[in-house]
């Protein structure tokens, strides 16, 4: 009998954790704790909440243990009998990984001179410093993070930083406190308060309340009257177009507080009295009231101060005593080499303080640094709404680097600061001009510091694969709420709306992860805007997981966006015309006809913008679908240097189904083509559109640069994926599309602006390399811009320039007080008849608004900078010109082409409209040395360099 065989017995498994896991839940554990110690012993209330979205978060102070979240809509309201504590989160340098913070309290007038206010909202702000600090090591321990920046700030004297986080809303808002005599008076005097608001300043406009009354207004300033059922603004004879501008902001902001029951009235001081008999009845008084424009002070004083001496002090710990050491400049400016990072510092400007934390400083340095300026304060007897900005070492802003001599916050450091090199992007100018570094703007990535290339946490359509699969939800913003639309409209699009597009990636193994767009169209008002940066932050709550949100604005969307409607992507104009339902193009038919601009650099980006249906919209680049009715003829122009030709084809067959489309190349056009783009066209011999050869390349190396002395300073910034709504009409722009420069000059930019900036693009031409440095340079104004300017944005809408900012938005408002549709694009066509002449002039503005017919304007690049006249003369006789009567010259590669030259040009003595150094550098001698040179040796010389 053979033994049982023996059955193997079943061993326990004993699972040990590993010394990892058992670290990291200890971390866990300690991290939870110290969690609920700082929830328990703080007056914020979720703060692991605080500083997790993007943008702004604002608490007003009710007592000593109350702090109230103030809701979006309420942001630019200042109460100016309480505090407030304010936080700004952006991302860092681009990196959507990093945040930076700016942490600020605010004071209103009633509480500037107490003490207690101002002791309480120091500790808050530190508190705040100290959660954002905590939640950054929650959200990702191993990154390294910018260090928050504190700043105290005063009402009416509030910093740049702080007022730019209100331009959109008109400026910060004051609101006095209500005196009520009893309670039933309480009730009435709220249902009769009026409110008067003024708007003062050049360029960072500020809104404060003042005293209801007549005498209130002045002739050279905005003030906005609130009542309940009609808001006025009333505009004094000598206010400037920016204060106009904001004023209607505000209004506009009053009236949608309001529900939009409130009916806005504009008003002139020109106005007289029974004109608006209502609003000077409510004001009490009359137009004699109006006090004189100097009354109202200096727009430039009331919004800057300047810094009169600086003085740096080193904190010290001696024996248990702080002593404040004060450093000498080298020479007339502080240096960063004199910043020890084993010390805490205060930089005093008179005007504002701050306070400056070194890396490796001692925690008994760093806690009575903040006290120590606090007591220079009240030593010096200065206005206890000074300023006082702390900061850590790594970490400073652009006005406390302003104070150190140029280059120490460069790349290059001093080895005892230790200090994270910083790129220089962003940084303002010391307060004294220098030279622009056009070899920067030429090479960018020479002044560049090499940094660590993150991976990409970005959901594309490059990771659907049989391993991930890929979702789109789309929905159309209105009436502050969303709507799903259906598949079939995805990648419809309308200029006067706003939508929410979230893509989610989903992986094998369950996880997922989400992108979320919010898309605005160019005219979409501001409140679908604001709504629509909402509903994402509400749909980001609804996903319970991590999603990344990008704000999208229409002509500037990223190629991770464009991907997800290759072929099949179009903008048109107006707004949806249906909200709540799904909007098929069969409804649509009778609305689709127009003409559609077809272009991209590459497969990833083609997508068609509705334009104007003109034959000056035309461009031989890129291809044109133009849609008439369903039981006629419609067309794809493309044009002779068009790669969009196949774009086209796929757009028109995807998305304008159940049209007959005739393929026409340019040059073969028919008279039906031309009659049916631009009525009475066909007939026309003269057809004006751009038919100059624009490469890919040339596209994608064409480059923007603002140029702007907003910072007191004249600086050039360039500006990436730009489009036509980052040229602003207060600043210069130079535009270098390859083969040529412009110089466009904004309506509002300052005279140091125009000349700064012409000289930094005769300058960047001159750098340039060898083959371009007869590139010419045209200056243009804003509104006359030609062609040959237009067509390096896509989709140039010309009344965007060539209407005042000013009364595009009063005709916007004029028209919502009749009917909520929203207002009437007026159709302006391109600015055909305007030509480009050369000369070697210095850059001029040689164009002349005119709100009449524009007529032919002559633009004249520059290739040199000799003053000359500005105004091109022509010889009425047939005799050779003389050196002295020539005063218009031009550059040698025009000269040197001798077809299609201007008018006022002699061809027998070409070489005569070359400028004098451009002469003296071709013919290595003057004019005058030429003119007596033997004539058959100038011959020989003027064919040697194809002048003859």
């Amino acid at each position: 009998m053979e033994p049982p065989i023996e059955q193997p017995t079943q061993q326990r498994k004993r699972v040990i954790p590993s010394k990892f896991s058992i670290l990291k839940r200890n971390a866990e554990i300690e991290a939870e704790k110290n969690r609920e110690n700082l929830q328990q012993s703080s007056c914020f209330s979720h703060i692991n909440e605080i500083g997790k979205e993007i943008g702004l978060e604002i608490w007003k102070i009710i007592d000593d243990s109350t702090i109230q979240k103030v809701p979006k809509m309420n942001h630019s309201t200042f109460e100016t009998n309480k505090s407030y504590l304010l936080l700004m989160s952006q991302f860092y340098d681009g990196n959507m990984n990093i945040k930076n913070y700016n942490i600020h309290f605010w004071i209103g007038e009633l509480l500037i001179n107490s003490q207690d206010a101002i002791n309480f909202c120091n500790d808050r702000i530190e508190e705040l410093e100290r959660i954002i600090k905590y939640n950054q090591k929650q959200f990702d321990s191993e990154l390294i993070h910018p260090e928050p920046i504190l700043y105290r700030e005063f009402q009416g004297k509030e910093g740049d930083i702080f007022m730019s986080y209100f331009k959109s809303y008109g400026g910060p808002r004051y609101v006095a406190p209500l005196k009520l005599a009893s309670a039933s008076a309480a009730i009435a005097t709220a249902a009769k308060q009026y409110k008067l608001f003024h708007l003062k300043g050049r360029r960072n406009i500020r809104v404060k309340q003042v005293d209801c009354s007549s005498k209130s207004l002045n002739s050279g300033d905005v003030f906005v009257l609130d009542c309940e059922d009609f808001i006025y603004q009333w505009n004094g004879s000598e206010s400037s177009r920016l204060e106009k501008g904001k004023g209607l902001d505000l209004t506009v902001r009053l009236r949608d507080e309001k529900s939009a029951k409130a009916k806005i009235i504009v008003m002139d001081e020109n106005d007289t009295d029974k004109d608006h008999p209502e609003f000077w009845k409510r004001l009490g008084g009359t137009k004699n009231d109006v006090q004189k424009a100097e009354q109202g002070g200096d727009d430039f004083v009331y919004e800057k101060k300047s810094v009169e001496q600086i003085k740096l002090y080193q904190v010290e710990n001696v024996n248990d005593e702080v002593h404040l050491h004060q450093i000498d400049p080298i020479g007339d400016v502080y240096s960063t080499t004199q910043l020890n990072t084993q010390f805490c510092y205060i930089l005093d400007c008179e005007t504002e303080l701050y306070v400056w934390l070194g890396k490796a400083s001692a925690n008994d340095q760093r806690s009575v640094a903040m006290a120590n300026a606090m007591d220079l304060l009240h030593d010096d007897n200065r206005p206890s709404w000074t300023p006082i900005v702390k900061m850590t070492q790594g970490s400073e802003n652009t006005l406390f680097k302003d104070k150190f001599k140029k280059g120490s916050w460069g790349e290059y450091v001093n080895d005892n600061f230790e200090k994270k090199p910083i790129t220089g992007k962003g940084v303002a100018a010391k307060a004294v001009q220098e030279k622009i570094n056009v070899d920067a703007l030429h090479n960018p990535e020479k002044y560049q510091l090499s940094k660590e290339e993150r991976k990409s946490t970005i959901p594309t359509l490059h990771h659907v694969d049989d391993k991930h699969r890929g979702e789109l939800k789309i929905w159309h913003v209105r009436n502050r709420n969303k709507f799903e639309i259906s598949q079939p409209e995805f990648g419809l699009f309308y200029n006067q709306s706003c939508y929410l597009v979230l893509f989610t990636l989903f992986a094998a193994d369950g996880s997922n992860n989400s992108i979320l767009y919010y898309w605005q169209g160019r005219f979409s008002t501001s409140e679908d805007k604001g709504a629509a940066a909402l509903l994402a932050k509400d749909v980001g709550k609804e996903l319970n997981r991590s999603c990344i949100h990008v704000r999208t604005v229409q002509n500037k969307e990223p190629n991770h966006f464009l991907e997800h409607f290759q072929g099949r992507m179009v903008v048109f104009k107006g707004s949806r015309p249906n909200a709540a339902t799904e909007v098929s193009l069969e409804n649509l038919s009778s609305s689709l006809q127009g003409l559609y601009h077809v272009r991209g650099t590459e497969a990833i980006n083609i997508h068609s913008i509705q334009v104007e249906k003109a034959i000056s919209s035309l461009d031989s680049n890129d291809s044109f679908i133009l849609v008439t009715y369903k039981d006629t003829q419609s067309y794809i122009w493309v044009g002779k240097y068009s790669d969009e030709k196949e774009a086209a084809l796929q757009i028109s067959s995807n998305v304008f189904t159940g049209y007959q489309f005739q393929l026409i190349n340019e040059g073969e056009e028919t008279s039906d083509f031309w009659e049916s783009l631009e009525t009475g066209s066909s007939s026309s011999l003269l057809k004006q559109y751009y038919t100059q050869l624009r490469t890919v390349e040339q596209e994608k190396k064409t480059r923007l640069f603002q140029c702007s002395n907003n910072s007191g300073v004249f600086k050039v910034f360039e500006i990436h994926d730009f489009s036509q709504d980052d040229l602003d009409s207060d600043d210069v722009m130079i535009l270098d599309n390859q083969k040529q420069i412009f110089v466009w000059v904004g309506k509002e930019s300052s005279d140091t602006e125009k000349l700064m900036a012409n000289e930094t693009a005769l300058d960047y031409i001159m750098n340039a390399p060898t083959h371009r440095r007869d590139d010419p340079i045209f200056t243009i104004q804003e509104g006359f811009e030609p062609h040959e300017f237009t067509f390096n944005f896509h989709a140039w809408e010309v009344n965007k320039t060539q209407q005042d900012s000013y009364k595009s938005k009063l005709s916007a408002i004029l028209g919502s007080n009749n009917n909520n549709s929203g207002p009437a694009s007026p159709i302006m066509l391109p600015t055909s008849g305007v030509t480009l002449k050369p000369t070697t002039l210095k850059p001029t503005v040689t164009t002349t608004p005119n709100p009449k017919p524009v007529t032919p304007v002559v633009l004249k690049p520059t290739a040199t900078i000799p003053k000359v006249a500005a105004t091109a003369t022509t010889s009425n006789t047939t005799s050779t010109p003389s050196i002295t009567s020539i005063t218009t010259f031009y550059p040698l590669s025009v000269l040197k082409q001798k077809t299609n030259l201007p008018n006022d040009i002699d061809k027998t003595c070409l070489h005569l409209y070359l400028s004098d150094e451009e002469f003296l550098s071709v013919f290595k001698m003057t004019k005058e040395t030429f003119q007596k040179t033997p004539a058959w040796k100038t011959k020989q010389l003027r064919v040697d360099n194809g002048l003859f």
